[in-house]
């Protein structure tokens, strides 16, 4: 359960989340580049690929046969106007009319869950179609309703004593169902604000949301000059960033780098103004509901010891030298003499490699061999979503752009939106989305609705796993060495960000917030500099370092989509559980199988770092971070063992 201030400051986010039902953010969570120029200009997905094909489109008609059954239920939910009312006063009165007030909340709140994935699902295969976009206005703002008449639920609960919530427990047997929910009220209890400080801090959400507001409204007002695309054309740098990021030309590249990077450091002050207006505005969140910290105050609503955040920065600083080893080996292949920060985004010059294509239905052969190591059970699920209307295929001119995301609804099975390109990434964007499905798909079959949410630490960990496992297979089931020098370069880079890149970001993030703690000032000086000095730690000699570069850290902590402080390490942690289940998994450990498949189960109702020991990870110790990392410096010391064999 949420913490008062946090709902505030994550609404956007999650009203986005919810209201597109997608993981729609997958490119700006792993992408070794788009995630840095969401604001220049992402990529885009190529329409001329369509098909109308029944067998690649969604069945909608799972969720609602018509739009007329939708309505019907529509006018069901208005129904429930009200019906929360009676229970504000009496809710805790005795076990059956919690009971009963709960189990009205699901009902109200699995109905709306299902209008919503249809009414939606139906928008994101047109985004013009204005019916549909009238009905989910309609459907949003009777959803504000209802939640209001429901907000009073958890602050009775909290005002329970613990002894009479043992009690009800023991005498209405049906309300098991809720003790996960409500111990974890019961456990963030001495946290939480109380009515008069959650309603003040509510008022004042304008002004708390104020640090980001300040950072779109400078991003408003930035010019970037123009820069030469190594054609002889000047062209201006906003909506071709990205490419000229990717240009074999290491002048294109430092020009279009610098021309962004110079538009920001025009506004030090201001944007060092407006992280610290930030970092103040958690501190005082922090404090309000007494935490010394901001980093305890972050780690309480997943309840993640502090212990696996300094496991984390710990491990990532003691393996530096294999990232330094392999940016080196960067610089090499693209025949610069020193590398920049420019440089470490560009794909590398494999000698002899052509891309391949992969067309979508010898994909899902190719697909399936590479997840056989989790079990006939989990490929039976995949093989039913290639025929049974679970996954939207391919690109069409109407239908949502996005690169991936999939969403469970609730009682009927997940779906999947793609925009098939015949690249790699659409290939690991499949088994990636694939994953979250399954696991949703799971979930929805081991626990009640109102477990259905993802924790943050564990979100990525099925989909990510199943990105390893095609890599894996890919990789030893090649005998082509230039082909397994590309898909090693590109599981390297993607370990370099997951777990270095967010390391450094998550790095920075503590000395800021330590530094506002202790009272002191973050000038934009004192912020540059101390991002410079912990670049070098992390880069050492092999990327040479300016003024320019000093401006990454303060931007990336401005770029912050979860409205919040210290989230960037559940990525890595995510993704180092991966890893550990993936060798497992390919080692056919005993019993490997049904463990993992306990865990994909595992939604709200178990805590995701308790979790993940019981499935064998423990991040309590640095082993599952160290273990990933190591397997980086394997997979650095390979690759230019095959690059020496071919040259």
């Amino acid at each position: 359960m949420k913490t008062k201030d946090k709902i505030i400051f994550r609404l956007s986010v999650i009203f986005i989340i919810c209201l597109l039902s997608g993981s729609i953010l997958y490119a700006q969570k792993t992408g070794f580049i788009v995630k840095r120029e969401s604001d220049m200009g992402i990529r885009t997905i190529s329409l001329s690929d369509t098909s109308k094909s029944i067998a690649y489109q969604w069945n909608l008609n799972h969720i609602y046969s018509s739009e007329a059954a939708w309505k019907q239920d529509f006018e069901k939910l208005k129904g429930y106007q009200g019906k929360m009312g009676p229970y504000k006063k009496d809710l805790t009165l005795n076990a059956k009319l919690l009971l009963e007030g709960l189990q009205l909340r699901d009902q109200i709140n699995l109905l709306q869950h299902q209008l919503q994935s249809w009414a939606e699902k139906r928008l994101q295969k047109n985004i013009n179609d204005t019916i549909r976009q009238y009905l989910v206005k309609e459907l949003s703002l009777l959803t504000g309703t209802l939640d209001a008449e429901q907000a009073f639920v958890d602050e009775a609960l909290l005002a329970m004593d613990s002894i009479k919530i043992q009690t009800f427990f023991a005498t209405e047997p049906k309300l098991v169902t809720y003790k996960p929910y409500l111990n974890n009220l019961m456990r963030t209890r001495s946290n939480q604000l109380s009515t008069d400080a959650a309603a003040l801090i509510a008022q004042a959400g304008d002004v708390l949301d104020s640090p980001q507001k300040m950072f779109n409204a400078i991003k408003q007002d930035l010019t970037f000059a123009p820069v030469n695309d190594g054609n002889g054309n000047i062209i201006p740098l906003t909506g071709s960033y990205f490419n000229l990021l990717n240009s074999r030309d290491q002048k294109v590249r430092k020009d279009a780098y610098n021309s962004r990077m110079s538009g920001y450091y025009k506004h030090k002050n201001a944007l060092a103004m407006a992280l610290a207006s930030e970092v103040n505005r958690d501190i005082f969140l922090a404090r309000a509901q007494g935490f010394s910290s901001c980093l305890e105050w972050s780690l309480l609503e997943e309840a993640v010891p502090i212990e696996v955040f300094k496991n984390y920065i710990t491990a990532v600083n003691k393996n530096v030298p294999s990232l330094q080893k392999w940016l080196n080996i960067r610089r090499r292949l693209l025949g610069v003499d020193s590398l920049s920060l420019a440089d470490i985004y560009v794909p590398l010059p494999i000698p002899g490699y052509n891309e391949e294509r992969y067309g979508y239905d010898e994909s899902l052969k190719l697909a399936n061999k590479a997840l056989i190591p989790l079990g006939e059970s989990y490929l039976a699920i995949f093989q039913k979503a290639q025929s049974q209307g679970w996954i939207d295929v391919f690109p069409s001119p109407e239908k949502a752009p996005w690169l991936g995301s999939s969403s469970m609804v609730y009682g009927v099975h997940p779906y999947v939106l793609l925009n098939w390109d015949s690249t790699l990434f659409s290939l690991k964007t499949l088994v990636h989305e694939m994953g979250h499905a399954i696991s949703q798909n799971y979930i929805s079959q081991d626990e009640p609705f109102l477990y259905q949410r993802w924790w943050y630490c564990t979100s990525e960990t099925p989909s990510t796993c199943n990105e390893i496992l095609l890599k894996e297979y890919m990789l030893a089931n090649s005998q082509d060495k230039i082909k397994k020098l590309f898909l090693l370069q590109d599981e390297i880079d993607r370990t370099a960000h997951l777990l270095f890149n967010l390391g450094l970001e998550s790095e920075f993030e503590l000395v800021v917030h330590t530094q506002a703690e202790q009272g002191g000032t973050l000038s934009a000086d004192w912020l540059l500099n101390s991002y410079h000095q912990l670049a070098k730690k992390y880069y050492g000699s092999a990327i040479s370092l300016d003024t320019l570069d000093d401006m990454r850290g303060l931007l990336d902590l401005l770029n912050n989509p979860w409205g919040t402080c210290y989230v960037r390490y559940v990525y890595s942690l995510g993704y180092c559980a991966s890893q550990n289940f993936a060798k497992r998994l390919i080692a056919n450990e005993p019993n490997i199988q049904n463990t993992y498949r306990r865990f994909l189960g595992r939604g709200r109702m178990h805590y995701p770092i308790d979790a993940l020991k019981d499935a064998g990870v423990d991040f309590t110790t640095s082993a599952p971070f160290e273990e990933t990392l190591k397997d980086f410096a394997n997979k650095v010391d390979l690759f230019e063992q095959l690059l020496k064999e071919i040259q």
